[in-house]
Order: C-alpha cells, then sequence, then structure tokens
C-alpha cells in the first residue's frame, strides 16, 4: 500500500470518519463500504432522476462509475480495465450478455475492438468511456425511460458517416441503477454469509480495500 489515511482527518462516509471504524471486523468494514457507496453515489444519482429526466446523463455516469468500482472489488483487480468491467457486466447482468443482431462498426484507427458486438461491449465504450472521458455518449448510444433497461434500434438514430444505418443502443438509466443497487443488495450479503464458499469473493474484496483505502483488513473476521 502506496498510500495510507490519516485516520482521524479523513471521512469514510457521511458522518463517519476512518478512526470511527473497526477495521478488524470484516462485517463492520462491509456494511460500512456499502454505506460509502449508497450515500454518494446510489441515494445523489436517484435525487437527480427525480428533480429532471435532464439529468439522465448524470445519473448514468454514476451508474457507470459503480459498475467499474464494483467489478473491481468483486473480481480483486486492483485497477480498472476494459476486460474486468465487461466480464462483470455480462456475467452480472445477463440483459448485457446479448449479442447485437449486427454488430456496430467502429472508426478506422481505433482500439480493439474493430467492431462491438454485444451490449456489455456498447456499454463500456460508448456509455462509460464516452461519459467520463468526454461528458458525452458515443453517437451510437442513446439514453432514455422505457420498458427494458436496454435494447436496441436498427435504424432510424443513427447512421454511418459514409452512409448506411447504424444499430443505436438504448438505456434507461433509471432501471440500470436499479440493477446496480439490486447487485450490491446480493454482493453485500454474500460477503457476510460465513459459508466457505465465499471465501474467495471475501479474499478479493480484502485486496481490493487494502490497496483503494490504504488499511490493512487481510486479517479481519466476521
Amino acid at each position: 500500500m502506496f498510500y495510507q489515511p490519516v485516520l482521524e482527518a479523513r471521512w469514510f462516509k457521511p458522518g463517519i470518519r476512518y478512526s470511527q471504524i473497526n477495521w478488524s471486523n470484516f462485517s463492520t468494514v462491509v456494511s460500512e463500504f456499502d454505506g460509502r457507496l449508497r450515500e454518494w453515489y446510489l441515494n445523489p444519482a436517484r435525487c437527480l432522476q427525480c428533480n429532471s429526466g435532464h439529468y439522465a446523463f448524470s445519473v448514468m455516469a454514476l451508474a457507470c462509475l459503480l459498475t467499474d468500482t464494483l467489478s473491481q472489488f468483486h473480481s480483486g483487480r486492483l485497477e480498472s480495465s476494459k476486460t474486468t468491467f465487461v466480464a462483470f457486466v455480462r456475467q452480472q447482468f445477463p440483459e448485457f450478455s446479448q449479442t447485437l443482431m449486427n454488430p456496430i462498426q467502429r472508426p478506422p484507427g481505433s482500439r480493439p475492438p474493430p467492431q462491438i458486438t454485444d451490449y456489455a461491449e456498447a456499454l463500456y465504450h460508448g456509455f462509460r468511456c464516452g461519459i467520463l472521458h468526454e461528458a458525452h455518449i458515443a453517437v451510437y448510444g442513446a439514453i432514455a425511460g422505457q420498458d427494458t433497461v436496454v435494447k436496441c434500434q436498427a435504424d432510424g438514430v443513427t447512421r454511418y458517416h459514409g452512409g448506411g444505418d447504424c444499430p443505436t443502443v438504448i438505456i434507461d438509466p433509471k432501471r440500470f441503477l436499479e440493477l446496480l443497487d439490486g447487485f450490491l443488495v446480493t454482493y453485500v450479503s454474500q460477503l457476510l454469509d460465513p459459508n466457505a464458499a465465499y471465501d474467495p469473493l471475501r479474499n478479493a474484496f480484502k485486496s481490493k480495500f487494502n490497496s483503494s483505502f490504504g488499511i490493512d483488513i487481510t486479517s479481519s473476521a466476521l
């Protein structure tokens, strides 16, 4: 761990400093981590979506950010990566593992892949990278309230510069946020389940937590 927090000087979540948390108790750590994500990310996202539909981009940005961090904690990866993000989304959210009927072609010279073949790849390249790096969803993506979390419209929304229809992936930010909330509920429950089957999940969480927060919880116990 390269950095360590000064426990008395830092807030871990609203109203709770690092120094107030019993880091030797794994159940406490997980509960405080869950509260942190909810109070600083999920709850603000819900406030935004309740105030205006025009805040949907910000809701989507927060949802992508949470997806990225949860993919790392779930797998124990210490840094973000496309591979980790896409694999996590495909595994946890079957709606996004569906193959597009017509792949979305990417511009010449783009980083691999040359085409987007499923919703998980579209979420990463078009939404996650688009919003977080450019404050703009790729033109082949869109956000809208709808009866499903994600769908593809074959024509009428996007065209390739050289001509021809480009499929458009449309995501409902509110429904996507609820998917993440549901995953978090299940994830926390599994982390706190003493069944040895969840030991690898706990070890992955501890590894990522140690790296991200600069606090060694390796020996913490339920």
